[in-house]
């Protein structure tokens, strides 16, 4: 039985100070630009991202028209 659930997913961190190997079980670095690399997340099979803790890269995320 996993105690928590959070530790457990899949984690995608974009940050432009830490590198690889992250310390959080099941993290992984976003490289290059974070628009595209999120695109793509988007794209694979899986479910919904959710963003926690960042309102910066929330607006960095919002399309603009």
């Amino acid at each position: 039985m996993v105690r928590d659930p959070l530790n457990s997913l899949p984690k995608y961190v974009a940050s432009t100070t830490l590198t690889e190997p992250l310390a959080w079980r099941n993290s992984t670095l976003l490289q290059g630009d974070v628009s595209q690399a999120v695109a793509a997340l988007k794209q694979e099979d899986g479910g919904a991202l959710h963003v926690i803790g960042s309102a910066e890269l929330v607006q960095t995320l919002v399309p603009r028209t």
